[in-house]
C-alpha cells in the first residue's frame, strides 16, 4: 500500500531527544512480617510451626510486586522551544517510547501524552498544526489499515474541530472500539467528557472511567507504536478540508 508523504520522518524527530525517566513510580507494600512467638505462658506445646512461617514467608516474597512494573520515560527536549506551544495546560511531554514497553507502568500516562508523542512521531508539523488553533480549526490524522472493496477502512483517528477532541479506535465492523471525548477550556487544559468500550458496552461521563479508558488506549498506542510505516498501513492527515503533506504545512 503506498505511504503517507510523512511516512519516511516516523520516528526521526525523536531520535536525538534524550530521555529523563518520571520521578513517579510504583509504591508496593512492605512484604509480610514474621509472626510473633506466643510468650504468655512461656510454655511450648511440642509443635514445631517452622515450616509454616517458612510458607508464609515464601508467599509473601511471591506477592512482593516491587521491581514488577517501571516509570514512563518522557524526552527531555521540548519540541518547539520557540513556539511556547502547550497540551492540556502543560508543555509538551513526549513519551520515550524507545523505553516503554509492556513492563511500563502506565499510571502516569495520560491521552495528551500519547497524542504528542504518536503526532510528533509520525511529524513533528502533524503536532504543531494539531496545537495551532488559530492556523487549523480542524484537524484529523486517520490510520487506514486496510480496505474493503474501494472503501477505505480507517482503524484509528485523532480529530480536533475548534476546542472539540474526538480520539479513538474501529473495529473490523467499523463501530467504535475505544473512544473518548474531550473539550479544550479557555484555559488550555483538556476536559475529558466521556469514554466507551465498544465491546464491553461500558460508556460513561465519569472521570474515574474516562480516564481509565484514556490510559489503557495510550498504552495500547505506545506499546504498538502505530504511527510507524508498514506495508498494510496508511497514514492521512487532514487539515482546511483536504489531504495535505504535513511537510507542506509550515
Amino acid at each position: 500500500m503506498e505511504q503517507s508523504p510523512a511516512s519516511s520522518c516516523a520516528n526521526c524527530a525523536s531520535a536525538a531527544l534524550p530521555a529523563v525517566t518520571s520521578t513517579h513510580a510504583r509504591v508496593a507494600g512492605n512484604p509480610g512480617e514474621d509472626n510473633e512467638e506466643n510468650e504468655e505462658d512461656g510454655s511450648d506445646d511440642g509443635i514445631d510451626y517452622s515450616d509454616e512461617d517458612d510458607e508464609d514467608d515464601e508467599d509473601d516474597e511471591y506477592d512482593d510486586p516491587r521491581s514488577v512494573f517501571k516509570p514512563v520515560s518522557f524526552l527531555r527536549s521540548d519540541p518547539f522551544p520557540h513556539l511556547r506551544l502547550s497540551i492540556d495546560g502543560s508543555p509538551v511531554a513526549l513519551v520515550d517510547t524507545g523505553d516503554f514497553d509492556e513492563d511500563t507502568d502506565p499510571k502516569d500516562l495520560t491521552m495528551t501524552h500519547a497524542v504528542s508523542t504518536i503526532l510528533w512521531n509520525w511529524h513533528p508539523n502533524a503536532l504543531r498544526a494539531f496545537l495551532d488553533q488559530r492556523k487549523y480549526s480542524a484537524f484529523e490524522f486517520a490510520i487506514v489499515e486496510d480496505r474493503i472493496g474501494d472503501r477505505k477502512r480507517i482503524t484509528h483517528m485523532i480529530t480536533r474541530h475548534d476546542r472539540a477532541i474526538l480520539i479513538g479506535d474501529y473495529n473490523s465492523d467499523m463501530e467504535w472500539n475505544v473512544q473518548i471525548s474531550c473539550g479544550i477550556l479557555e484555559d488550555g487544559h483538556w476536559k475529558l467528557l466521556y469514554g466507551s468500550l465498544g465491546d464491553t458496552g461500558i460508556g460513561s461521563a465519569k472521570l474515574e472511567i474516562v480516564e481509565s479508558i484514556s490510559r489503557m488506549s495510550a498504552r495500547d498506542q505506545m506499546i504498538w507504536k502505530r504511527w510507524k510505516p508498514r506495508e498494510d498501513r496508511k497514514i492521512e492527515l487532514t487539515v482546511g478540508g483536504g489531504i495535505v503533506d504535513p511537510a507542506s504545512l509550515y
